[in-house]
């Protein structure tokens, strides 16, 4: 059973909010992560001295990542035999010419900085604009729409009283109801399929359970909190959780605000999409599990 249309319209804007600029090089040998943040630390070091030298002001944002350590994951990384790793280095400012200094600057990590660092990765990165999306509900009887044929007015569209507006959220109270107990430990990616994406600054994640028995307990292990923790190195003060039910394919919806440092183009981080958060909570474990038939969990 769905919900009528709503009485609004969504509506999606951009606009601009300065400029950004992100640089990658690769780091091969003994202390690899150690030497791409402390790189890192030194090119933003350099570039501000500049702008102190020449007027402008400091970057907006900084954001350094260095892929191949783990540092994605909340429990920080694990750098003990990490010797290849990738230098994440994005930045924001809100004058373009400011971050062509910072991409000039990055030039010199290749060839007088620290001892196994390459080349940049694409060469010496371009400054783009930085275009946030907006996303509002506009009420439909604010904006009438009018259709013409052959420059004659045929039919007026009258939104009044079309719907009642969007569906609220189903938080599930029967936690735990019909799961019994075992010994049996279980990832995640074993019992559900899995899959996310964005919307704008947020995600959502989609667990759907491989066979019906599953379902309940799922949904008792996958509450807010537990998605609030597993995530919450990605959080900010604003962001909010909400758990959906999709009975019909026995699946659970997690919808995540403000979690991926402005979203798009106007996010520096590694995955501004949250493509890879399903992946990431795919390896958490549900404990105290019975035992299930070999054929309804995935397949190696």
């Amino acid at each position: 059973m769905g919900n009528p249309a709503p009485d609004t319209y969504k509506v999606s804007a951009t606009y601009g909010d300065g400029y950004r600029c992100m640089g990658v090089c690769t780091v091969v040998g003994p202390k690899a992560v150690e030497k791409a943040h402390r790189v890192a630390e030194a090119i933003l070091s350099r570039t501000r001295r500049i702008f102190q030298k020449t007027g402008l002001p400091d970057f907006t944002q900084t954001h350094v990542h260095v892929v191949g350590s783990g540092s994605s994951y909340i429990h920080g990384a694990d750098s003990g035999d990490s010797r290849e790793v990738c230098m994440w280095l994005g930045v924001r400012h809100t004058h373009k010419q400011a971050l062509g200094i910072f991409s000039r600057e990055l030039a010199p990590a290749g060839t007088g900085m620290a001892p196994g660092f390459t080349s940049l990765i694409g060469g010496r990165p371009s400054v783009s604009p930085v275009l946030r999306l907006f996303s509002f509900l506009y009420p439909k009887n604010k904006l009438p729409v009018s259709i013409h044929l052959n420059g004659e007015l045929v039919k007026t569209l009258d939104y009044s009283g079309c719907g009642t507006g969007i569906a609220s959220q189903l938080e599930d109270e029967r936690e735990g109801e019909g799961c019994a107990r075992g010994d049996c430990i279980y990832r995640l990616e074993q019992l559900a399929y899995l899959r996310s994406g964005d919307k704008g600054n947020s995600a959502n994640i989609g667990v759907i359970a491989r066979h019906p028995d599953f379902l309940p307990y799922i949904r008792r292990a996958l509450t807010t909190d537990v998605i609030r923790n597993y995530f919450g190195h990605f959080l900010e003060d604003t962001s909010t959780i909400e758990r959906y039910e999709l009975p019909g394919i026995r699946a659970l919806n997690f919808v995540i605000g403000d979690c991926l440092g402005g979203g798009g183009v106007a996010s520096l981080r590694i995955d501004p999409q949250g493509k890879a958060y399903a992946q990431m909570l795919a390896e958490y474990e549900l404990i105290g599990l019975p035992e299930f038939p070999s054929e309804h969990l995935q397949k190696n």
